[in-house]
């Protein structure tokens, strides 16, 4: 085997990595914008819940008042005086059919809820296996790449001492900077998630308080116009609403996102706009992701985050560690 095909399966390798990782975060991305999507409507359909539930409730007023009238005008009636309570009964009978309307209105409306959630549920279900063959595709694909990548490097490390050429150098300096992005890509995490110690002593720390000043410059990210899936507004209230959580959480409160879905219901917030959405973000799947190799930190996950906490002068974030234990 020569170096040339050497060189051309390490490119090979790492464009099927790219492409591994690309369909990772689409995968990845396209399950939270439907999450979006859902939470959405699910606050629609609670608005609309309320809204039958008070139009019912007006119903019942109204038919209680009209019948009231109706008796005040019926009660008029003596020996020399027949009152005509046809507009009273009139008045009635409209308010009973409109009370009827919207019982019936609010019976539809809790029986459409019913099935979206039967959905929801099953979409769930589905999601869950998709994020498990997503893991499973990127945890399992990429520990074979660094596998091989570190066969050819042990290869070229060979060659390397059999031949002085400058193209060899150059080519084992590669694989070198192969490796280090493998090993600090965000699969590595996803490796450690599986199992407490992975190939390569990997070992997930869990979620913990990172101080930004241990981590490296981020590059690459320099104002608004380098925030994409979130915009550097919005992120900025989110990282305000963190500091609102993590002091709640400190008191021993806030430790799951149905707290913060109560939250969010009594400040009328939607998700959006929301701490639920926030506390997901931090402690959730969407997490910030450091991998530690000695001294050495990289970040394979919340890069903007990262930079633009330091920006705002926050000096920790609840991030998720995995470190390598070990030579």
């Amino acid at each position: 085997m020569n170096e040339a095909v050497n060189i051309k399966k390490v490119e090979s390798l790492v464009s099927l990595r790219h492409l591994i990782q690309s369909f990772v975060d689409i995968a990845i991305h396209e399950l939270t914008q439907v999450k979006m999507k859902i939470q959405r409507s699910q606050e629609l359909f609670s608005q609309k819940l309320a809204f039958d539930q008070r139009s019912l409730a007006a119903g019942i007023d109204n038919v209680r008042n009209a019948r009231i009238a109706l008796e005040d005008c019926e009660a008029q009636e003596d020996e020399d005086y027949i009152p005509d309570c046809s507009y009273e009964e009139q008045e009635l009978r409209i308010a009973k059919l409109e009370c009827l309307r919207a019982e019936k209105q609010l019976t539809e409306t809790k029986q459409w809820i019913n099935r979206v959630d039967r959905q929801i549920e099953k979409y769930y279900y589905a999601a869950q296996k998709m994020n498990q063959l997503v893991d499973m595709v990127s945890v399992k694909s990429m520990v074979f790449l660094q596998k091989k990548i570190i066969e050819i490097e042990k290869y070229i490390n060979l060659s390397q001492g059999n031949s002085q050429s400058t193209h060899a150098v150059n080519y084992s300096s590669n694989v070198n900077n192969i490796t280090q992005s493998l090993s600090s890509t965000s699969t590595v995490a996803n490796i450690a998630s599986q199992s407490n110690t992975t190939p390569g002593n990997w070992v997930e720390k869990g979620i913990q308080s990172v101080d930004l000043s241990q981590l490296p410059e981020v590059e690459g990210i320099n104002g608004p116009g380098d925030f994409q899936k979130e915009s550097m507004e919005n992120m900025e209230k989110g990282l305000k609403k963190l500091e609102i959580i993590r002091n709640v959480i400190n008191q021993g409160a806030g430790t799951d996102s149905s707290y913060w879905a109560e939250v969010d219901k009594r400040k009328n917030l939607t998700y959006t706009n929301g701490y639920q959405k926030i506390y997901e973000a931090f402690y959730g799947d969407s997490h910030i992701r450091i991998v530690k190799d000695g001294n050495n930190y990289s970040i394979s996950n919340g890069r903007h985050r990262v930079w633009l906490a330091k920006k705002m002068g926050i000096h920790s974030l609840p991030a998720s560690v995995v470190e390598k234990q070990g030579g």
